[in-house]
């Protein structure tokens, strides 16, 4: 759904959540993610890295 939302591919989306998950601003588990730093991805995306 996510993907579907953005437009973007399941990989592309997958990565990027890793990437978010490897910086600590979420945490994922089975069907689920888990916001831990909620200002982190805000700025990611006002900045549009």
């Amino acid at each position: 759904m996510t993907g579907q939302m953005s437009n973007s591919s399941r990989d592309r989306v997958n990565r990027t959540l890793q990437k978010f998950a490897g910086a600590g601003w979420i945490e994922l588990g089975y069907q689920t993610v888990r916001i831990t730093h909620a200002v982190a991805p805000k700025s990611f995306s006002i900045s549009g890295s």
